[in-house]
């Protein structure tokens, strides 16, 4: 069998862990979850925790061992997803933690890498102050991390990253959500579509 026919076929079988977005109440990624179980992919997502919505690297060390324990657990590499949120603090988890060791793809859905203009509305609440600075185009955080190059993995083991945007998403337009160095796929959703729209998930499934 040609070799890239079996990379396909393996990705195909490996887990999947889903990271949402910023949401300041519990929340579940239900329709995602359901598209993926219902197609036999072994399907899990990040925990909701409070504390991870205010800072992104503590949300990114959430993420990180949790790829970790999915991986452990199921003996494989994992495919990964990242909504908004999920998207920028995975990155941050592949860069700076070493979650890119578990992850076969990496793929963000309307992903604020540059940055998002509603960042500034969080600054002087206080309360989501170390998350607004973060997320504000153009901090220091985001031009620290884009700094680090993609970790690729190896010839063996490649790791390939693929953002998905929104032509129609507000919140992170397709140039906050490009990420340099990744297969970029544009589609017609609005930012909170991805809970509900199934157009964005056979796209998604194809990088599995």
């Amino acid at each position: 069998m040609c070799p890239d026919i079996v990379l396909i076929a393996q990705l195909r079988t490996l887990p999947v862990l889903m990271a949402a977005g910023f949401m300041p109440v519990p929340h579940t990624m239900t329709a995602p979850k359901r598209y993926l179980d219902e197609r036999g992919y072994d399907s899990v997502y990040v925990p909701y925790r409070y504390r991870d919505m205010r800072d992104v690297v503590v949300y990114a060390e959430h993420i990180a061992a949790e790829a970790k324990k999915l991986s452990v657990a199921r003996g494989s590499r994992i495919n990964f997803v990242g909504f908004s949120l999920g998207g920028l603090a995975g990155l941050y988890a592949m860069k700076r933690l070493g979650m890119q060791k578990y992850v076969a793809s990496f793929i963000a859905v309307g992903a604020p890498f540059h940055g998002a203009k509603v960042a500034y509305l969080a600054i002087p609440s206080l309360l989501w102050t170390p998350l607004g600075l973060q997320v504000s185009p153009g901090s220091r955080f985001l031009r620290e991390l884009h700094a680090d190059p993609l970790p690729l993995g190896t010839e063996d083991a490649p790791t390939r990253y693929v953002s998905i945007v929104g032509e129609e998403d507000a919140v992170c337009p397709p140039e906050t959500g490009e990420l340099d160095g990744a297969k970029i796929e544009r589609l017609h959703f609005r930012h909170l579509d991805f809970f509900y729209n199934t157009p964005i998930f056979p796209v998604m499934e194809e990088y599995f």
